[in-house]
C-alpha cells in the first residue's frame, strides 16, 4: 500500500485529475496476488484479455489471469516504475495517462472490451465535463446514473467509484463483465441503498461480496479486521445481466473468502445472465490492437513536439500522407476526407495548384484557409503557399483581357452573375440580376480524322483529350454545361452533354475582370519594367 505521498513525476497531473486530489493525496492499494486470485476466480474460463482502468502496478491484472490470456490492458496516472508483480508473468500493455482524460479517445475509435478488473481511487471527485460522453451512453442504467448527483461531491463532480462503473459498462462488449473493489459503505450510499442516487447500475450487478476490513492490508490468512470498523465491497457486474444482484456473502478471512469465490464460481452460471465470452466468439478480437494505437495517440498528442504528421514534404520535394490506426479508426475522420488524401500521396505541390478542384482539396487537407482534420508539417503549408503564389504570378496576363479571353480564367470564380434573361422554349433558366453557382471539371472528347498513311492512303484517326467545362446550376437547380461550339461537330464525343457554347456564356453573364500581372506581383512588374527600359537604352545607344 502506497498512502498520501504524491510520485513528483505526475504531482501537477494528479493535482488536476479531482477536485479534491490535493486533499486526498496520492492513495494507492496495490492487490497481494493471492487475495486478486481469489477474486478473480468466478471469472469466465475464457479470459483472451484483460483491462484495467487504474492498475497501478498491475497486481490484480496479473492475479486473474489464466491459460487463456493472451494480453494485458491497463492504464494509470502512475508509471509506477520500481513496481514489480512477476518476473514471468505476462507484461501489461500500459498506458500513463489520467483516465478521465483518455476516456474521450476510446470512444472516438469505438475501443471495446470483454473482461475488466477495477480497484479504483475512493472518494476522489473527478470532473464531470470529461466523462460527457457517458450522457450519450448505449447503456440506459449508465445514461441515467451519470445525470445524477449524489449531493456530496460537488454538481461539476461525480464519485471516482461509481464513474469506473459507468466508464466499464459503457465500452464493454455485449459479453463484457468485471469485478470491482471499492468502500463498501460507498457502494451502499451510491448504489444498493434504497433510493441510491445511482441505484440504476445496480441492475447490473450480480453479485456483492462484503469483506470485514481491508484484505489489500492484510496477506496472512488471519482476520480482516479485529473490530469490523471498516468494510470492503467486491461487486461483480456485467453489461448483459440486467436482473441485479442474486448473491450476497460477507467474509471475515482469507479462509471464508476462498469458500465463498468457490461458491460463487461454481454458481456463476445460475446467478450471471447475458452473453458472456467464449472462445469461439473472439478469435478476431481487436481490443488490444486498438489499445494500441490509442497509446500511441495519446503519447504523441502529449509530446512536447508532434512528429507523426499525416502530411508531411519529402526529401524529394514530393508529398507524403499517413494515417495511423487511430486515424483509421477515429470516427473524427471521414472515408472521403481518407480517400482524399491518398490522392495527394507522391505529387508535387506545384502540380496539384494548376487546377481548382485540385487545389482546393490540398488547401482544405493542408488547413490553409481551413479547419483541416489532419495533422500537418508546417514545411508542408509553408511550399503549398508558395506554389500558389507562384501559380498566379505564373498564370496572370502581362495585360488586361477582353472578355472572351476572359473566360479561360472561369475555372477560378464560384458565382457568375446573369446580365440578361436566358430563355428556352419559354423557360427562364437564369434571371438577369441573379448570381448562379459556377463549377468546372475537365472532361474527356475524343475527335476523328483522316490522314494518308506511309502507303498514300486515307486512314481515320481518333484523337484524345481533356476540354474543360464550365457547369452552371440553374432556378431549379439543374446544371448547364458550357463548352466551345466546336465541340458540338457530330465527329467529335464528349462525356458530357453541351447545353450552351462559350459564346452564349459570354452573351448572357458579366465575366470577370482578371487581375493582371501588374496587379499581381507589382512590385516585380515595376522590377522588370525599368530592366526593359535599361535595355532599351543599351540597344537604342
Amino acid at each position: 500500500m502506497q498512502k498520501t505521498n504524491i510520485n513528483p513525476e505526475i504531482y501537477q497531473e494528479l493535482l488536476d485529475s479531482a477536485a479534491n486530489a490535493a486533499g486526498k493525496g496520492q492513495s494507492q492499494f496495490f492487490t497481494p496476488i493471492e487475495v486478486g486470485q481469489l477474486f478473480g476466480r468466478p471469472f469466465p474460463e475464457h479470459r483472451p484479455a484483460l483491462c484495467d482502468f487504474q492498475c497501478g502496478a498491475g497486481h490484480l491484472l496479473q492475479a486473474c489471469v489464466n491459460e487463456s490470456t493472451r494480453a494485458l490492458l491497463g492504464c494509470d496516472i502512475d508509471p509506477c516504475r520500481g513496481q514489480k508483480t512477476n518476473e514471468k508473468a505476462l507484461s501489461i500493455k500500459r498506458i500513463t495517462a489520467d483516465v478521465t482524460r483518455l476516456f474521450p479517445l476510446f470512444a472516438e475509435v469505438n475501443w471495446r472490451f470483454d473482461l475488466g478488473t477495477f480497484n479504483p481511487p475512493w472518494d476522489l471527485w473527478w470532473y464531470r465535463n470529461r466523462l460527457s460522453l457517458l450522457t450519450d451512453s448505449e447503456v440506459p442504467a449508465v445514461r441515467a446514473a451519470f445525470t445524477a448527483h449524489d449531493g456530496r461531491t460537488t454538481p461539476e463532480t461525480i464519485d471516482s467509484t461509481v464513474a469506473t462503473l459507468m466508464m466499464a459498462l459503457d465500452r464493454f462488449t455485449i459479453y463484457g463483465e468485471g469485478l470491482l473493489i471499492a468502500n463498501n459503505a460507498t457502494l451502499q450510499r451510491l448504489i444498493f441503498a434504497p433510493g441510491a442516487p445511482h441505484g440504476a447500475l445496480a441492475r447490473h450487478v450480480w453479485a456483492h461480496l462484503t469483506l470485514e476490513g481491508n484484505p489489500m492490508t492484510h496477506i496472512k490468512d488471519h482476520a480482516f479486521s479485529e473490530d469490523g470498523s471498516f468494510q470492503t465491497g467486491v461487486i461483480y457486474f456485467a453489461r448483459g445481466h440486467s436482473t441485479g444482484c442474486r448473491f450476497q456473502q460477507t467474509a471475515t478471512s482469507h479462509e471464508a473468502l476462498d469458500a465463498i469465490t468457490k461458491e460463487l464460481a461454481q454458481k456463476r452460471r445460475l446467478l450471471r445472465t447475458g452473453p458472456e465470452i467464449r472462445g469461439y466468439a473472439h478469435e478476431c478480437d481487436e481490443s488490444p490492437h486498438l489499445w494500441k494505437a490509442i497509446a500511441e495517440e495519446w503519447r504523441a498528442r502529449h509530446s512536447s513536439k508532434r512528429t507523426d504528421f499525416n502530411l508531411w514534404l519529402g526529401e524529394d520535394g514530393t508529398i507524403r500522407t499517413h494515417l495511423s490506426l487511430y486515424d483509421q479508426k477515429s470516427s473524427r475522420v471521414l472515408r472521403e476526407e481518407a480517400v482524399r488524401l491518398n490522392q495527394l500521396a507522391s505529387k508535387r505541390p506545384m502540380q496539384l495548384v494548376m487546377q481548382r478542384n485540385q487545389r482546393d482539396d490540398l488547401l482544405r487537407a493542408a488547413g490553409i484557409g481551413h479547419q483541416s482534420v489532419w495533422r500537418v508539417c508546417p514545411k508542408l503549408q509553408e511550399a503549398v503557399e508558395q506554389a500558389v503564389k507562384q501559380y498566379h504570378a505564373c498564370r496572370a496576363p502581362l495585360y488586361p483581357l477582353p472578355e472572351l479571353q476572359r473566360l479561360g480564367y472561369l475555372d477560378e470564380e464560384d458565382f457568375l452573375k446573369c446580365k440578361k434573361d436566358l430563355v428556352v422554349e419559354d423557360q427562364t433558366l437564369f434571371r438577369a440580376g441573379q448570381a448562379y453557382p459556377l463549377t468546372s471539371r475537365s472532361v474527356s472528347v475524343t475527335r476523328f480524322g483522316q490522314r494518308p498513311n506511309l502507303e498514300g492512303e486515307m486512314e481515320t484517326i481518333e484523337y484524345s483529350g481533356q476540354e474543360l467545362a464550365l457547369l452552371l446550376q440553374d432556378e431549379k437547380s439543374q446544371q448547364r454545361c458550357f463548352m466551345e461550339a466546336r465541340l458540338r461537330d457530330p465527329k467529335v464525343n464528349v462525356d458530357i452533354g453541351i447545353d450552351f457554347t462559350l459564346q452564349e456564356l459570354a452573351e448572357y453573364f458579366v465575366i470577370p475582370e482578371v487581375p493582371d500581372i501588374a496587379g499581381i506581383d507589382p512590385e516585380g512588374f515595376q522590377r522588370n519594367l525599368k530592366l526593359l527600359e535599361a535595355l532599351e537604352q543599351l540597344l537604342s545607344a
